[in-house]
């Protein structure tokens, strides 16, 4: 395995956050992201759930060649927990494997807003905030770049559908997923910190968050007042994104019915 492995190891220059190939991949793939969800706005519930469901088994088969390269390339056969898979930005991955499946329509339309709002949030945020995309391995760059850029996709092709749930109240809808999800990586942080640099979410009680802005909070008031003013943003965030989709149909005046 590690022979394969290496042959896909190919080394550069760290590209620097806001640096031509961090721009291009930004600017070229939220217009390729938006602009190809909208030509498939139209697609039937069935061909979207095969959609989606190709989605979540391409990010999969990404997760699964990233997570054995860190372990054998960049780790040395050491498993690096700040990698485990369950981020915000992971979360989808798992959702959409799951999607085709569920039938009953108020947790259909909870796990859909969900995904329609934090992917958008996620995907965006991370280009804006690009510590965690830029590496010295050139798959490892291209795998964070194109996830990202699929999150985006994914939550437009929900957002743009006539299944997107997009009046403001209905926000509220994808709640309840984003609380389990909370909850889980909190459940890693705990179960998992004495293994490692683990920090799901960047809501460990045992580290600050390392992102930007949000680790001068929790040193100034504190690792727990840091977190709820975390998630409090990050529910601002998703608001925001999900704000997007209710302007776009209310400007654009797209009413037309999905497909059957």
């Amino acid at each position: 395995m590690k022979f394969w492995l290496q042959q896909t190891a190919w080394t550069m220059d760290k590209p620097k956050p806001y640096g031509i190939m961090h721009l291009s991949f930004f600017l070229g793939g939220m217009i390729l992201a938006f602009f190809t969800a909208y030509l498939l706005r139209r697609l039937s519930v069935r061909k979207r759930n095969y959609l989606i469901l190709g989605i979540g088994i391409f990010l999969t088969l990404c997760e699964i060649f990233k997570q054995l390269f860190l372990y054998v390339i960049v780790n040395n056969y050491t498993y690096n927990w700040w990698y485990f898979p369950f981020q915000l930005c992971s979360v989808p991955m798992y959702l959409c494997l799951i999607i085709p499946w569920i039938k009953r329509k108020t947790i259909r339309t909870a796990v859909l807003t969900f995904l329609m709002d934090f992917s958008l949030l996620g995907g965006i945020m991370a280009f804006l905030e690009p510590s965690g995309l830029l590496y010295t391995y050139v798959v490892l760059t291209l795998h964070s770049f194109v996830w990202h850029i699929i999150l985006v996709f994914l939550s437009c092709i929900i957002g743009f559908s006539e299944e997107g749930e997009r009046s403001l109240r209905d926000f509220q809808k994808g709640l309840p997923v984003w609380g389990i999800t909370v909850f889980l990586a909190m459940l890693f942080n705990v179960l998992f910190h004495t293994y490692g640099n683990i920090n799901m979410f960047y809501i460990s009680p045992y580290k600050p968050c390392p992102q930007i802005f949000f680790n001068k909070i929790a040193e100034v008031l504190g690792n727990q007042m840091g977190i709820i003013i975390y998630l409090l943003c990050m529910l601002l965030g998703a608001f925001i994104c999900h704000s997007f989709f209710y302007w776009f149909h209310k400007l654009g005046g797209h009413h037309k019915q999905d497909k059957i």
